[in-house]
């Protein structure tokens, strides 16, 4: 479903759309859905560039699970875009890169490793968010994702649980099914 105008007539039953979760650590299937050009105005690490914003989806047994990453257009940072290109397959291994590639990315898929970054807001309260640590070279196959206990909010995480060797097969924790790896 890709977020549906409610009609104010409309009579029947409303279909709502799954949340997203919140990601443990680990690798991950990625598949790009979105990507917007936009503008950095520029800071103490970074001049002013252009960005790409790339919306990564992670599906998992569980849910799926959303990540926004910055691309920051500098020649200093253009590993980070051919780590990219290369791992969704636009280009191989040492192939140039151009600017013209961004238009290929969306429906690109690959494996992309999740990690947990904390951070503070103004008012001093503790968040935490997702971010793609590295994408993985192109046909990689991720190793299974290991829990950890960093602070989760929405999700369980099967805490001591070890890994099974079977990515969908359940999890048995104290007896019970907790969830799919």
């Amino acid at each position: 479903m890709s977020n549906q105008n409610l009609e104010w007539g409309n009579t029947g039953y409303i279909e709502e759309e799954q949340a997203y979760i919140d990601l443990p650590e680990g690798q991950y299937y990625f598949t790009v859905t979105e990507f917007k050009k936009d503008r950095y105005e520029g800071g103490t690490k970074i001049p002013a560039c252009n960005k790409a914003v790339v919306l990564f989806e992670i599906t998992t047994p569980d849910g799926k699970g959303r990540i926004w990453e910055n691309y920051f257009c500098v020649s200093t940072l253009a590993w980070k875009m051919r780590e990219l290109f290369e791992g969704v397959g636009i280009i191989q291994k040492n192939e140039p890169i151009s600017m013209a590639m961004w238009d290929a990315l969306v429906g690109r898929s690959g494996v992309c490793d999740v990690g947990i970054r904390e951070y503070k807001d103004r008012d001093g309260n503790v968040h935490y968010t997702r971010y793609i640590k590295k994408i993985l070279p192109n046909g990689s196959v991720p190793q299974q994702p290991i829990p950890q206990q960093a602070p989760q909010q929405n999700y369980n995480n099967n805490y001591g649980v070890q890994q099974t060797g079977n990515p969908y097969r359940p999890v048995v924790n104290n007896g019970n099914y907790t969830n799919y790896r």
